[in-house]
């Protein structure tokens, strides 16, 4: 029989949105490191290929680091569940809005012409990854917020019918 679990039913939400989170996040981290390694020894390319990779990368990997950093730890409390949240929703909107401006308005007219560096087909990539963004990150930190404010309240709730049980019978007003 296995013991009994310590996360709440809040962690357990947010791990549940965090797994399909890594599905999504994993394979760009990994892409990406690789793009930028390639750029890294391509001496024909822009810098600002490799500048991109590397960055949006990093941001990748962090919110993988998030991630874990939910998974390993058995109970973490609302406010620090919001906190993580809202750093991953935060990375992932600056990769976003990377992309959508990286669509619009960088060149990618290179050396050579490949189909995928076409305009059109780098927008509709930024809608997609808006569309995955507003799925994935933006409900998880929503409702990281609404459980936070929801223990906030209970916790002034709390103070308040503490400190009223503190005080004697004879000095309070009737």
């Amino acid at each position: 029989m296995s013991p009994p679990s310590t996360r709440t039913m809040t962690n357990q939400i947010l791990r549940a949105a965090g797994l399909f989170q890594a599905l999504l996040t994993t394979p760009i981290a990994l892409t990406l490191g690789f793009l930028a390694f390639v750029q890294l020894w391509d001496n024909y390319e822009t810098v600002y290929r490799f500048l991109t990779y590397t960055v949006n990368g990093l941001l990748a990997t962090i919110i993988l680091f998030i991630l874990l950093i939910q998974d390993r730890m058995p109970s973490l409390s609302a406010k620090i569940s919001f906190v993580l949240e809202a750093a991953k929703s935060l990375l992932a909107t600056a990769m976003w809005l990377w992309l959508v401006l990286d669509s619009a308005y960088a060149d990618h007219s290179g050396r050579y012409r490949e189909p995928s560096n076409d305009r059109f087909l780098r927008v509709v990539r930024a809608f997609i990854a808006g569309f995955a963004l507003l799925v994935l990150f933006y409900p998880t930190a929503i409702y990281a917020t609404y459980v936070a404010c929801e223990e906030d309240k209970v916790a002034a709730r709390d103070a308040a019918v503490e400190e009223g049980e503190r005080t004697p019978l004879l000095s309070q007003e009737a």
